[in-house]
């Protein structure tokens, strides 16, 4: 008997042994950077874009998992400078940004200063319900999933962006 379950004189007594959690840092963004041991060098760079903490770090890790390396950005101007300054494979847009760039507007962007991401990019939203954004899919022709989403739908969606 373990001893810290001896001292107990009724009832059950259960011990959990928990692997030690190593947490990520957060960049000056708000957001969990993946260590670098996990990213390979040679791995294609997707951009993601969306100001929701807890969406960036899932999809973070579903992207690394699959061998991608992934940064973030949670406007569309610092999505803009992101690409100005770095090569991207792919660039994942939340349509509903907060501040001046909403993922449309973005996008739009793109398309003039970064034709070739433009072409890899793709949108996720919460917002399937307004005209607006359902018109601006339609006439963009890029793919998107609605959120919630599947993981397995979302890397088959990346894939198939990356012509995978």
């Amino acid at each position: 008997m373990d001893k810290a379950c001896e001292n107990r004189l009724s009832g059950a007594c259960f011990i959990a042994e928990l692997p030690l959690f190593q947490s990520h840092a957060v960049t000056d963004s708000g957001y969990a950077s993946i260590p670098e041991s996990v990213q390979r060098p040679d791995s294609k760079c997707v951009l993601v874009v969306d100001d929701e903490v807890d969406l960036v770090e899932m999809v973070s890790m579903i992207l690394t998992m699959h061998g991608y390396r992934v940064e973030s950005a949670s406007t569309g101007v610092e999505a803009l400078i992101r690409c100005k300054q770095d090569n991207y494979d792919a660039v994942i847009l939340d349509v509903q940004l907060p501040g001046e760039l909403d993922g449309m507007g973005c996008y739009e962007r793109l398309r003039t200063l970064h034709p070739e991401l433009a072409k890899k990019s793709m949108f996720v939203t919460a917002d399937t319900m307004s005209y607006q954004t359902r018109q601006f899919l339609t006439q963009v022709h890029r793919p998107y999933l609605e959120k919630p989403f599947l993981v397995h739908e979302f890397v088959d969606a990346v894939k198939g962006l990356l012509g995978e």
